[in-house]
């Protein structure tokens, strides 16, 4: 299950961490803090625990809500590169999308959304409140 107190956790250490790059992208006009790059936890400012406004802004996205479709597990998958591949698709199989399953993971129990293939995935809670965002991977002959 998606755990937002776990999500800041995990950021504030990656804050700490010289290593590591935490920025901010502004979705739909709210923000969502990304430690890789593939993956974003989005939030509500006030029920962050962690100053966020030194966090440099990389880019903005916008979703279409009309091309919102949502898309479940096929159970299908491959390994590519050491990595395990899902594919999700929606239910008259016209759109499908495949994601890292180690990106999936950080917001199992969550309903999933996409509005193409290549557009990133939208994860909300069970309230339908977009809670996360993960980049797919390209299909190479799944």
């Amino acid at each position: 299950m998606f755990d937002k107190n776990k999500m800041q956790i995990e950021i504030l250490k990656a804050m700490l961490d010289k290593n590591k790059h935490v920025r901010k992208i502004n979705i739909d006009g709210r923000m969502a803090l990304t430690l890789d790059g593939f993956s974003a936890y989005i939030f509500d400012e006030k029920d962050l625990l962690v100053d966020v406004s030194n966090v440099a802004v990389t880019t903005t996205i916008k979703f279409d809500s009309s091309k919102k479709v949502e898309v479940s597990d096929t159970m299908i998958r491959k390994i590519e590169n050491k990595k395990t591949i899902v594919k999700l698709s929606s239910a008259d199989g016209e759109l499908s999308v495949y994601v890292d399953r180690s990106f999936l993971s950080r917001f199992s129990g969550c309903s999933y959304y996409a509005t193409s293939p290549l557009e990133p995935l939208i994860c909300s809670d069970g309230f339908g409140n977009m809670v996360g965002i993960i980049m797919p991977v390209r299909n190479k002959g799944f």
